[in-house]
């Protein structure tokens, strides 16, 4: 991982966002990570799980981004 960035707002409704920055070889590496820390931890992964959504940014920006977690279990994901 290159950086980790943190920012926050209120825009429709408060939020934070948490970016992981990397190169391509380091994106499944990272995607394993949140998942097996954040997002399966065992007592804060459920709350996390059902209020949040993680997207990797692709080569062209949001232009082919990947929706890798969504909190509403009935939309589709994109595998990394």
């Amino acid at each position: 991982m290159l950086r980790f960035e943190v920012s926050k707002g209120n825009d429709r409704g408060p939020y934070v966002n948490f970016h992981f920055i990397g190169q391509n070889r380091s994106l499944t590496h990272i995607w394993l990570l949140v998942r097996r820390r954040a997002l399966n931890h065992r007592s804060l992964g459920a709350l996390l799980r059902r209020g949040s959504i993680v997207t990797c940014e692709g080569s062209r920006g949001w232009d082919n981004y990947r929706l890798l977690h969504h909190f509403d279990p009935k939309v589709p994901l994109d595998v990394l």
